[in-house]
């Protein structure tokens, strides 16, 4: 079984190694403005899975996730980082004098082919947003049901006392 704290150190990882995808690609894309549109697809890619990430993180504190669910984060998490790592060590083979080059020859094909890989999984951690407010939701009216049946029993409670 997983522990919530594992489901959050995962995303807060993944946050920073898309920031420093980010960082990088912004810092190629100045000396190689060829690459813009195609990074720039890619930095809002990562941009948007920051963002979800943070939803997940905020999630996966305490215990408002079944086990087998954080498992699945994790995992989806652990591809997404090893994706972002490859995205990143990508585009640092492009820079330097012959970054340009380097990008039309194969950067550009080989991160396409990982953005594409990316979103696959992005797509599915947004599910898993999707899928934690349900539970959320599903637990808050349970919980709502409980205080409600023990609410309908104090004025009985209180014509027995008075």
């Amino acid at each position: 079984m997983a522990d919530p704290l594992s489901v959050v150190a995962s995303c807060v990882g993944l946050i920073s190694a898309a920031g420093a995808t980010v960082n990088i690609i912004t810092s190629f894309v100045r000396n190689c403005r060829a690459a813009r549109g195609d990074l720039t697809i890619v930095a809002r890619d990562l941009a948007d899975l920051q963002l979800v990430l943070e939803l997940l993180k905020d999630d996966g504190q305490g215990d408002a996730l079944p086990g087998p669910l954080q498992e699945q984060i994790n995992r989806i998490v652990k591809r997404c980082s090893r994706i972002v790592s490859d995205i990143y060590a990508a585009v640092k083979r492009c820079k330097g004098k012959s970054g340009a080059v380097v990008w039309a020859a194969d950067g550009r094909k080989e991160v396409e082919s990982l953005r594409g890989e990316l979103a696959g999984y992005r797509d599915a951690l947004n599910l898993t947003v999707e899928t934690t407010t349900f539970l959320t939701t599903k637990s808050i009216k349970a919980d709502t049901e409980a205080i409600r049946n023990q609410t309908e029993l104090i004025p009985e409670i209180k014509e027995n006392t008075g």
